[in-house]
């Protein structure tokens, strides 16, 4: 019975470390699973927020509006022209009375009006009234368009050329009272 009473225990003491056996098996095995899982969830994880990322960028390409930078340079209150006033007087005193065309006093000898405007972005227009003693004349009227070819640009109209260092300026820019006599004698 001895022999019987160890088989029993024997048997039984197998049975139960076969079944612990079995049982960290198959916790070893369940650990293993809930390894891979948990791995292909957050490989799912990753390629769904990649696929979302991509769609997003997509989606900004689609609806990127190319932005236009404006300057303001050419709005409609820069194609007005721009307007000036000048005036020329001068005083003269004079200690001897020769005639009534030499009197002391102030002599108002003319005011300017001139215009300067952007026609476009290739064009530009200027021109000068004086309103003066004989009445109105037009000292300048030109329109000037640049970059008709490269590096030349064309000046059609009335305007004063650019010979010597005044010729240009307008009788009320003078340094003083009127032109020298060599240009006016030569020009006339």
């Amino acid at each position: 019975m001895r022999n019987a009473l160890i088989v029993a225990l024997s048997f039984f003491f197998s049975v139960s470390v076969l079944a612990q056996n079995s049982d960290s098996l198959k916790i070893i095995q369940l650990e293993k699973r809930l390894e891979i899982l948990e791995k292909k969830a957050e490989e799912d994880a990753l390629s769904k927020l990649i696929e979302k990322a991509e769609a997003t960028a997509k989606e900004k390409k689609e609806n990127k509006k190319t932005k236009v930078f404006k300057s303001g340079q050419r709005s409609l209150q820069a194609i007005n022209p721009e307007i000036s006033v000048t005036g020329d007087m001068f005083a003269q005193y004079s200690q001897y009375k020769l005639n009534d065309a030499l009197r002391n006093g102030f002599i108002f000898r003319g005011l300017g009006l001139h215009f300067s405007s952007a026609l476009d972005p290739f064009s530009t227009m200027k021109a000068a009234l004086e309103f003066g003693q004989f009445g109105i004349d037009l000292g300048e009227a030109y329109i000037t368009w640049m970059n008709v070819l490269p590096r030349v640009s064309v000046t059609a109209g009335k305007f004063r050329q650019q010979f010597g260092v005044i010729n240009r300026w307008h009788v009320h820019a003078l340094d003083q009272v009127d032109f020298p006599l060599a240009l006016t004698t030569i020009f006339g």
